[in-house]
């Protein structure tokens, strides 16, 4: 059994069935790679050029991946699209208490997903990057949403 969480961004185009069951054919979790970044120290740059919060947040964002020694390009996802299976050790991940008080204090998951990941020493082959755009691909139609 496998879910999948799209969030308001995106709809399907069609039937999902077949390409999610692929995707978790020999994983846990399925995300499509970041479209821009591969490292959350680069994203919390773009955050802040790009004004999604400002450099005093992005300084304690940096500073708690610092401080745990997070390393550098250890792989970024697009969050809008999470599927996973529902009896495996994904749910650790989805239901980390740390992901949400990060999320709480700095609010991009994009940034703590992989530190979560990185953190509960989950494996990382069973994480399945999907290498397409989450903005333009042939499952998901996107649509721009507010900040």
């Amino acid at each position: 059994m496998w879910s999948v969480y799209l969030d308001g961004s995106l709809s399907p185009k069609g039937p999902i069935l077949e390409t999610v069951e692929g995707w978790l054919a020999k994983a846990d979790i399925a995300l499509f790679r970041h479209p821009h970044r591969s490292c959350a120290y680069a994203e919390i740059d773009a955050c802040v050029k790009r004004k999604k919060f400002d450099p005093d947040v992005a300084t304690k964002a940096r500073s708690h991946l610092l401080l745990a020694g997070f390393p550098k390009d250890f792989g970024l996802w697009a969050c809008g699209m999470l599927a996973r299976r529902t009896h495996c050790n994904s749910l650790q991940i989805f239901a980390a208490p740390i992901w949400w008080e990060m999320v709480r204090e700095v609010p991009r998951d994009q940034i703590w997903l992989p530190y979560v990941l990185w953190k509960i020493k989950h494996s990382m082959d069973r994480v399945h990057t999907i290498d397409a755009d989450i903005y333009n691909n042939k499952w998901f139609t996107f649509r721009r949403h507010g900040k």
